[in-house]
């Protein structure tokens, strides 16, 4: 039989209301915060005939901590850090707001609050998906660029989650800009159970500021590296495979043999980056695709150049899968 699909608002306050894409025979969901950024803030995905939440959940938009400020967050037009605020373009010197002021950068762009109009929600016969587009007319202080940005969320038949971005450039010179996003999965109660694997080519050095150094440390390239998280307080950037296709990292839980395999879309100006990050409360795990590397805005390593009327786009996604024998 094939799946059945709805889609629906759940109104938690201005700030929190909700779509859920819901699939009515196997119950699997995600949910979507139009007014936080087009956000995903919820995916409960069945693995071992069971409901896995594979995301942390947000309860409401009442921010305590950064940690919960980018929960899942949209990251543009710059993902990570950009050093000091500081970057020249065509010529110009602009300042963006130091929003971590303790390391004295700016950080993850501007969307991660803005509202997204939703415009349209689709059901069809294998899959239902929800779009949001924001437009920036006015640009942001520091960045006085003007653009579209289309975000779309999608929910299959058989449990894939897939999350595309597409952005046009409104302004009539060209823009430049990062993407990223800032999934936080969870996988029971605390991280320390995880092993992640995945494949790089290189590490990126970062100094205190949590900017690069200009340094990379070399991988074993076509190895999968493994990483078993109770060793590790991760806050550490990659860069992947840039040919055309997918680079996929699997976050393995050894005591329930549940993989949730992620992918992200490779190629030109697609997701070539990797971060991966452990909050202070090992619960959860970021792992973060970014189309370039932290402060491109000032080394200019895979910084994304916009033509006017232009357009770009990339995916990433994931989904649950029992481990191989």
């Amino acid at each position: 039989m094939d799946p059945q699909f709805q889609i629906e608002n759940i109104d938690e306050g201005a700030k929190f209301n909700q779509v859920i894409i819901k699939n009515t025979d196997t119950k699997e969901f995600i949910s979507i915060l139009p007014a936080l950024g087009a956000r995903l803030n919820a995916a409960h995905l069945i693995a071992n005939e069971n409901l896995v939440s594979v995301l942390k959940e947000l309860d409401n938009a009442d921010f305590k901590t950064n940690d919960e400020l980018f929960n899942n967050a949209k990251l543009f037009p710059f993902a990570g850090r950009i050093r000091k605020g500081v970057y020249s373009f065509q010529n110009q010197i602009y300042q963006l707001p130091l929003n971590y002021s303790e390391e004295e950068n700016a950080c993850h762009g501007f969307l991660y609050k803005e509202k997204f109009e939703v415009i349209s929600k689709s059901i069809f016969q294998n899959f239902a998906e929800v779009e949001l587009c924001y437009h920036s007319i006015d640009g942001f202080d520091g960045y006085p660029f003007n653009f579209k940005i289309t975000v779309t969320h999608r929910l299959s038949g058989t449990g894939q989650v897939t999350t595309s971005t597409r952005v046009e450039n409104l302004s009539n010179s060209q823009i430049l800009f990062s993407d990223g996003w800032h999934p936080y999965y969870v996988l029971g109660n605390s991280v320390d159970d995880l092993v992640i694997e995945f494949k790089g080519n290189e590490k990126i050095e970062l100094n205190k500021s949590n900017v690069p150094t200009g340094s990379r440390i070399k991988l074993n390239s076509g190895d999968i590296n493994k990483i078993e998280i109770s060793e590790n307080n991760l806050d550490d950037v990659f860069n992947l495979s840039s040919e055309i296709g997918r680079n996929e990292i699997n976050l393995v839980s050894k005591k329930t043999e549940i993989i949730l395999n992620i992918w992200q879309e490779s190629g030109t100006n697609k997701y070539n980056y990797l971060v991966l990050y452990t909050p202070p409360d090992r619960k959860s795990i970021a792992i973060e695709p970014l189309t370039s590397n932290i402060d491109s805005f000032n080394n200019k390593e895979d910084l994304i150049i916009l033509n006017p009327g232009s357009r770009w786009s990339a995916s990433y996604g994931f989904e649950l899968n029992k481990k191989n024998k």
